[in-house]
Order: C-alpha cells, then structure tokens, then sequence
C-alpha cells in the first residue's frame, strides 16, 4: 500500500508489517529527522537508479529515481519506521516551454526490496491515486498543512468520509466547499436531505 505523510509513523508500519503487508510512505516535514537522514544517505550511495523522460504539450518532465537497499538504510531509519528495506530518493525536474525549470526532490521508504525502476513504477501509481484523491483532501480539509500529530489517522479518515460526502454531490468540490463556508446550512442539508423539505 502507498500512504500519505499522515500514515508514516511507527504503529502504522508496525501493524502493516505483522499483518504480512508492504508499505511504502514519503519522508517529509512531520518526519524531519528521518527526512534528512534520507538526504545524507543520498549524498554517499545509490545502488540502483533509472531516468524517464516524458514530452507533453510543449514541456519536459524528467523524473530521476535513486534506490538504497536493506544493509545500507541509515540505522535511524530503520529504528523510526518497522521493516524498511528501500529508502527511495526522487528527483522529479520540469523544463517549460519558456526554458524555466522546476525541480523538487522527494523521499520515500518501503518495507519491500525494491529496484529503481520498481520504485519509479510504484510511485508513478502513487501519483495517480493522489492526483485523484489526495490532491482533493489537501487542497479541501488542508490535510498537508495540518501539524496534528496524535490521532491524525482519525482526522484522515473523518477527511476522507467528508470528501466522499462532497464528491457524491458534485466534480467541484472545491467550489461546493466555497458555497458551504457561505451558506453552512446547505452542510446540513447534504447530510439530513429530508431537512430541505422541512
């Protein structure tokens, strides 16, 4: 399963790992430490990399993934997270039509031995449920911005109820939300409909 940052912590990839599950998980801001311990990594090693370009409506996305396997995972790591096997490094470059260039680096762990291009594959999935998904739960309840660290799976999870309540009544979700902050009367009335013929 590929998660968000809310799900990397140590009970959520211990549980997953005792049920016989695989886990992959970005390294980001709410894992500071664990973050940086990746980039130092990155700085020596790399056992495994592979480059795909892509060429769409006038720009160049080239996406770089870099794999450091089991033995050579900072200790750290391991001790943070129960069971990594691949620490993931991705470099991730967009070149526009106007020759401005665009570059983000990101970082990931799994609990599966894996290949570069196995983690490129996995990744590139990852992006798709999140564009699809995810996007709209950061963008709507500000899931990335929130700083909660205890329970936070229990606000993912009120976070993903609320979205799937608000997608069922429109592809706008967005601007439903604009028209709830204004009007939070109509809220109720998407959860109690008989309420609207009262």
């Amino acid at each position: 399963m590929t998660l968000d940052a809310a799900y990397t912590e140590r009970e959520l990839t211990t549980r997953s790992d005792e049920a016989g599950g695989a886990y992959l998980v970005p390294l980001k801001n709410n894992t500071r430490s664990l973050k940086e311990w990746a980039m130092f990594a990155f700085t020596y090693l790399a056992h495994d990399h592979v480059v795909d370009v892509e060429r769409s409506s006038g720009e160049v996305w080239e996406r770089r993934t870099s794999v450091i396997t089991h033995a050579q995972v900072p200790d750290d790591i391991r001790e943070g997270l129960c069971g990594v096997q691949t620490l993931i490094r991705r470099e991730h470059q967009v070149t526009r039509r106007d020759g401005t260039r665009r570059v983000e680096v990101r970082y990931a762990v799994s609990s599966r031995l894996l290949t570069a291009q196995e983690a490129e594959r996995i990744w590139r999935g990852h992006w798709g449920i999140k564009n699809g998904s995810h996007h709209c739960r950061d963008v709507v309840p500000h899931e990335d911005a929130c700083r909660l660290r205890k329970e936070a799976q229990g606000r993912a999870m009120l976070n993903g109820v609320m979205v799937a309540l608000l997608s069922g009544q429109t592809r706008q979700v967005t601007a439903l939300v604009r028209r709830l902050t204004l009007d939070p009367l109509l809220a109720l009335q998407l959860l109690i409909p008989d309420l609207a013929s009262r």
